[in-house]
């Protein structure tokens, strides 16, 4: 998994196959020099990256820990200030554009999505029911009025209303679908 701090500064890589550690390494890549700088651990076998709209956070799932890792990315050196649980293999994970709600897809048969709100991540996740097969990516409207879910193993395209966190009809769209990207207009 990569992804990009909103100043287009920092580019934060997963690492999945940390040598004898549990704990993945996230490499934290300088765009101006194009190498790395800085390193930070997050759970088992990282596999999903956001980074805040203020650039302050870092918000990994961890598919072999079943939670999610929140980075702090203000300290001089980035440090992991906690892990939370979030289900069954989470994999993808998106940020509203005004930063309050934490979307990420669970391989749950029952939940496909849970949500948390960054003001309170020790809240119970909210869990919303897609009747996907196989969640993999997820990505957020730039408005923040609609996500969107591929489905690995379907040929429908999950889509969430993210006022109400309610599930909206599925989008019928080729078959395996596993990555998904919105354009910013």
């Amino acid at each position: 998994a990569v992804t990009i701090s909103p100043d287009g500064k920092w580019v934060y890589v997963a690492d999945q196959a940390s040598i004898n550690r549990q704990d993945g390494l996230i490499s934290v890549i300088n765009t101006g020099t194009n190498q790395v700088v800085q390193t930070a651990y997050a759970g088992n076998r990282p596999s999903g990256l956001v980074v805040s709209p203020d650039g302050q956070t870092l918000y990994v799932t961890n598919s072999g820990s079943y939670d999610m890792s929140v980075i702090d990315l203000q300290a001089a050196v980035p440090v992991k200030l906690a892990d939370i649980p979030v289900g069954n293999d989470p994999e993808g994970i998106a940020i509203t554009p005004d930063g309050k709600w934490l979307y990420m897809t669970n391989r749950n048969f029952t939940t496909n999505v849970v949500v948390l709100n960054t003001a309170d991540l020790h809240q119970a996740p909210l869990p919303i029911a897609l009747g996907l097969r196989s969640p993999k990516s997820i990505a957020v409207l730039p408005d923040g009025s609609k996500v969107y879910v591929t489905d690995e193993n379907s040929d429908h395209i999950g889509v969430i209303n993210n006022e109400t966190k309610t599930p909206m009809a599925p989008i019928a769209a080729g078959g395996a679908s596993s990555g998904i990207a919105v354009s910013p207009d």
